[in-house]
């Protein structure tokens, strides 16, 4: 079961960061609209690469977890999984940081 969440999360990060880079690359033809001094085109942009970076690593995580603890004994399948979160959760975390300030 978390193998079949896993890919369907992985092929939802891969729509949302194709929706992001059509958004990015079309021509609106309506005026800029502005949030707080911010494009709302921007805030998009941004919104949807952000739920891909976190739905990708979700997704990923869930299939590497999944893989890894197949034969692992439970003590051992304890350390992998607070392993797992904190490298997912740091990659994450420096992914994110990297999407909202566009570096």
């Amino acid at each position: 079961m978390k193998r079949f969440v896993g890919l369907l999360s992985v092929a939802g990060a891969v729509l949302l960061a194709f929706a992001g880079a059509v958004v990015s690359t079309a021509e609106f033809t309506l005026g800029p609209a502005m949030i707080g001094g911010v494009l709302t085109t921007e805030l998009l942009i941004k919104g949807l690469f952000a739920g891909a970076v976190v739905l990708g690593l979700w997704g990923v995580h869930l299939l590497v977890l999944e893989f890894l603890l197949r034969t692992a004994s439970k003590r051992r399948a304890h350390d992998i999984r607070n392993v797992l979160r904190l490298v997912f959760g740091a990659a994450g975390i420096i992914a994110l940081l990297g999407v909202l300030t566009d570096q």
